[in-house]
């Protein structure tokens, strides 16, 4: 299950009997045509007072764990009586930027520069309480969300700039309710090759720091791996690149965010499956989960088969 990465910004609403929660199973969100996709968040309170209406604050990132992230928009959640729930929605545009070339080609320190930009190094760590604060308050011009045509922008998705645009944007939202925040991260219908080596990749980390993952799948008979892309010189583990890694090491990101190739071999009769890849800080022993659903019928290019 996802993991919710949550941190109480004051005790008084605990305390006035207010409890409104967010599963990250609740963030959903999907494209819906015309480069645009539907967010949707279902917020409950579970406390044994009635909450006031408030804004629920979403930030976005690259599909990865640790990543920076940016503002993108508010939703208002209405007042709600104890046990009663609500999903609210909005809507934010995909890009859809120009391909740096194939899957096989493209360098990831390049791709990173193009996520990123070369010269966008992530800002200091904030705490969740901070970013909260911050993003209320508005307080730092660089905290303007992308707008186009008059709708939030979510960051690009690496598989768009690879010439492997899917048709469910991949990424990270997170949201800010009730002064907590809780995180989703989600490939949604990626297209496997049954019998073959596919690839996908993820971010991970916004500066030095070390981390260690672990795989779950529902799959059967499936072979996953990791592999460390932060020196490689492209993103095909099939021509020497990358470093494998083993499940019990912490891994070092020792500037900004680096990629991860997840590399699985799904066997030849495969049809659909869940894969999730948990990833814990050693700074802070948080965990935070990357949900990847690989489906064979899926639409799109999808996984990159070798």
């Amino acid at each position: 299950m996802p993991a919710t990465l949550i941190t109480t910004a004051r005790g008084a609403d605990v305390a006035s009997g207010v409890r409104l929660h967010v599963d990250p199973r609740g963030i959903e969100f999907w494209d819906v045509g015309a480069d645009l996709v539907r967010i949707e968040v279902r917020v409950a309170n579970l406390g044994t007072t009635p909450s006031r209406e408030e804004d629920m604050l979403i930030e976005a990132a690259p599909l990865g764990a640790f990543v920076p992230w940016k503002p993108l928009t508010r939703v208002a959640v209405p007042a709600l009586a104890p046990g009663e729930s609500v999903t609210v929605s909005t809507e934010a545009r995909r890009p859809r930027p120009t391909p740096l070339g194939d899957f096989s080609d493209v360098p990831p320190e390049r791709l990173l520069d193009r996520v990123w930009g070369a010269a966008d190094r992530p800002a200091p760590r904030r705490s969740t309480v901070r970013r909260l604060r911050d993003l209320l308050l508005r307080s730092q011009p660089t905290l303007a969300p992308i707008e186009h045509d008059g709708l939030p922008e979510l960051p690009p998705d690496p598989m768009d700039l690879l010439a492997r645009g899917n048709f469910y944007w991949a990424g990270n939202l997170n949201v800010f309710v009730g002064y907590k925040a809780v995180e989703r991260h989600l490939a949604r219908a990626l297209r496997i090759y049954p019998g073959r080596t596919n690839l996908a990749l993820f971010c991970v980390g916004s500066g030095r720091d070390a981390y260690r993952f672990q795989l779950e799948t529902n799959g059967q008979h499936w072979d996953a791996a990791i592999y460390d892309m932060s020196r490689a010189r492209s993103l095909r583990i099939d021509r020497g690149q990358g470093r494998l890694v083993r499940f019990s090491e912490w891994v070092e990101v020792s500037r900004r965010a680096a990629f991860m190739v997840l590399a699985m071999c799904p066997p030849p009769d495969a049809v659909q499956a869940e894969l999730s890849v948990h990833v814990t800080q050693r700074s802070t022993m948080k965990e935070a989960v990357v949900e990847f659903s690989l489906d064979a019928r899926a639409a799109g290019p999808g996984c990159y088969a070798v």
